[in-house]
């Protein structure tokens, strides 16, 4: 157990620890107490940090929140927060709807026993196919090039430049 201990010791010293500069890398007379006595300086120091980033949490909140209000009350801020809220309505209830059909056939797939790894794997698909799809399709929606044309916007406008 002792020996585990060392080990794990080494190795969280070894994380915490700068790189060694050349000049000691060079020297090669520091000692094991040195340097563990230098990487716990430095996670002091790190941990020190830290906790003065922690300390200048409160009055940096304060400021993002006054920020977000100012942001809120400006006629971008207000449309922005309804396109959010509409986007959150909207989301949810396709989730809610997607997942009222959907649920019985997952609870199916779920409660399938399989015999052999071909079935388990088209189980699988299944699974991650009926999991994930409202995810997919709203990636796709979203994500597709918005800029597509239809045959019949190219037609049109390949006839308007020659009329």
């Amino acid at each position: 157990m002792s020996w585990l201990l060392s080990v794990f010791c080494v190795a969280v010293l070894s994380l915490a620890a700068p790189a060694p500069a050349p000049a000691h890398a060079a020297s090669g007379d520091q000692s094991i107490a040195e340097w563990s006595i230098g990487a716990l300086a430095e996670s002091k120091a790190r941990i020190e940090s830290l906790a003065a980033d922690l300390a200048q949490a409160p009055g940096e909140t304060r400021e993002m929140t006054d920020q977000t209000r100012k942001a809120l009350m400006s006629g971008t801020g207000v449309r922005g927060f309804t396109y959010l809220l509409i986007l959150l309505l909207v989301g949810s209830a396709t989730e809610w709807l997607y997942w009222t059909y959907a649920y019985a056939p997952l609870r199916a797939l779920q409660s399938t026993t399989v015999q052999t790894p071909r079935e388990a794997l088209r189980a699988g698909l299944r699974r991650l196919t009926c999991g994930y799809g409202p995810v997919s399709a709203a990636c796709e929606s979203r994500c597709g090039p918005s800029d597509r044309r239809r045959p019949s916007d190219t037609a049109s406008a390949a006839n308007g430049r020659q009329g």
